[in-house]
């Protein structure tokens, strides 16, 4: 029997496997300029979706937990491919490739993109119901439990080969640079990787986690104003230490962060008596998933929302007239300024900074809240995992954004980081408004409420991107005889107030969201 059962299993997912990959080559035989083309087209897709129900259908028979994870699998596939699908759909109207009809293809592609879509969103929300049933529940939680585990180990070791793969520095990558970049990371690997790891062996040995004890805000801000102040002595140096630099700028977009949620955690600026504090379990698990999932979640929708947005842009001044190759493409791309208007470029940035990002960021990085708390955990406790939520995803970005003060003359890294540390309080207060709109849903029934926390987040960071893009991009206001090292300090004499208008909101809700500590049981 159970040999039975492993091998309707084996065949399920072998026949799966083959007939969505029948159903793909049918997308690329319907797009190609080949006589009968939708003939073949149409037999392959019926072939593929033959074959792949019959695949499901053996999993079904096979073992159920299964054929689950396969419609989750399927569903998290078939969004980013309808997504694609219909972002090539303009560009391919235009190609001059002898391979491609490009009529055809840009039809097959608009027809195939919005099914592959509604079809992976079908997929999702049926192994969401069904996985709310409490066995599919407790046995996904463990293969998820696993999966993590695994992959927080495979992270953490194999961020200590990375030094090994040290190399000496080129030409064009100054030792500084190297050492920084390395730095960086080493810190990207082993931070999630250690997260995921301590958590998951933890909960695999059924330890218990205490509540989480969190540094105050006033111990950490002059912290990050020696980091800052020593890491931009050293940067005014003829030749910076590159020995000094990797610790300073790690520190220096770690620090923020961690003043942040103490503040959010202890309800101010200084020490408070425990409450319902997370657990440090929760504080680590949510380190861990906004650091790998929402940020691999982020990138790759931003990817394909981001790109079909430019193609259609560019589409609809004819840019891509002529292209025949990936490189030519690629090459439209890069120069989009070419074939567009500044008012153009205008509209374009603002979609692409302040409206897609906002939107997807702070989704993803409230999906991890989602995933920690229960309709038993408080409102401080489901603030307090957003705002970590936020800084780790607001760690990342400083991390990233400021090494790039390592290869720009024209940028003060001292600078670069402060306003990274503002961009990091953006982070936390989004996604603390975005783990509060769980709460209302999660444990007061209210989806509208959660709505409107979630769409104040999307605003605030909006707001914080749009007038980067209204001051910082030249579309606006030319700054004619402004140096672009000016017109940084004009950006940071904008964002700065805003900065602390979003501190002083964090605390205002951090104090109102205060619990009070657990009664003592002495006399």
């Amino acid at each position: 029997m159970i040999g039975a059962r492993i091998s309707a299993v084996v065949a399920g997912a072998a026949l799966l496997a083959t007939g969505l990959s029948l159903m793909g080559l049918a997308v690329a035989t319907a797009a190609s300029s080949q006589e009968n083309a939708l003939v073949t087209a149409g037999a392959l897709s019926l072939a593929g979706e033959v074959t792949a129900l019959v695949g499901f259908l053996l999993l079904w028979l096979g073992q159920r937990m299964v054929a689950l994870v396969a419609l989750f699998v399927m569903g998290l596939a078939f969004v980013p491919v309808g997504m694609g699908l219909m972002a090539v759909s303009p560009l391919l109207r235009q190609l001059d490739n002898p391979d491609v009809d490009p009529d055809r293809a840009a039809a097959t592609m608009l027809v195939a993109g919005p099914a592959f879509l509604a079809l992976g969103l079908a997929l999702l929300i049926l192994a969401w119901l069904w996985g709310r049933q409490e066995q599919p529940r407790r046995v996904l939680s463990r293969i998820a439990l696993w999966a993590s585990t695994v992959y927080g180990a495979q992270l953490f070791l194999g961020a200590l080969v990375l030094p090994f793969s040290f190399t000496r520095p080129t030409d064009e990558t100054t030792t500084l640079q190297a050492a920084v970049g390395l730095a960086v990371l080493l810190f990207l690997a082993v931070m999630p990787g250690a997260a995921l790891t301590y958590h998951g062996v933890s909960e695999l040995m059924g330890e218990a986690s205490g509540p989480s004890w969190l540094p105050p805000a006033l111990l950490v801000v002059p912290a990050f104003a020696l980091v800052v102040a020593l890491g931009g002595l050293v940067m005014a140096m003829d030749e910076p230490l590159a020995a000094a630099m990797p610790p300073l700028h790690i520190l220096a977009a770690v620090l923020p962060g961690v003043a942040l949620v103490g503040l959010a955690a202890h309800g101010g600026l200084g020490w408070r008596g425990q409450g319902c504090q997370p657990t440090w379990r929760q504080i680590v698990l949510a380190i861990g998933l906004t650091m790998t999932l929402a940020i691999m979640l982020a990138v790759l929708a931003e990817a394909i929302l981001l790109g079909g947005i430019m193609a259609a842009f560019l589409a609809s001044k004819g840019a891509f007239e002529g292209a025949a190759t990936g490189s030519e493409v690629s090459d439209i791309f890069r120069n989009f300024e070419d074939f567009l208007s500044n008012r153009e470029q205008l509209a374009l940035a603002l979609l692409t900074v302040a409206v897609v990002p906002p939107v997807v960021e702070e989704a993803a990085k409230g999906l991890g809240v989602r995933l920690m708390i229960s309709p038993r955990s408080s409102k401080t406790t489901a603030f307090v995992l957003g705002v970590v939520a936020g800084v780790s995803f607001g760690t990342v970005e400083a991390l990233l954004y400021g090494f790039g003060a390592f290869g720009d003359a024209g940028t003060d890294w001292w600078s670069l980081m402060l306003m990274r540390a503002g961009a990091t309080a953006i982070h936390a207060l989004g996604s603390g408004l975005v783990g509060l709109g769980w709460y209302q849903v999660l444990v007061r029934g209210r989806p509208l409420s959660g709505l409107l926390h979630y769409a104040a987040a999307v605003a605030l960071h909006s707001l914080w991107n749009g007038l980067n893009v209204l001051v910082g991009s030249r579309l606006v206001i030319p700054w004619e005889g402004l140096s672009d090292s000016d017109l940084v300090l004009v950006i940071y004499a904008v964002m700065a107030p805003v900065a602390l208008l979003c501190l002083g909101a964090l605390f205002v809700a951090s104090r109102r969201l205060r619990e009070p500590p657990p009664a003592s049981t002495f006399p």
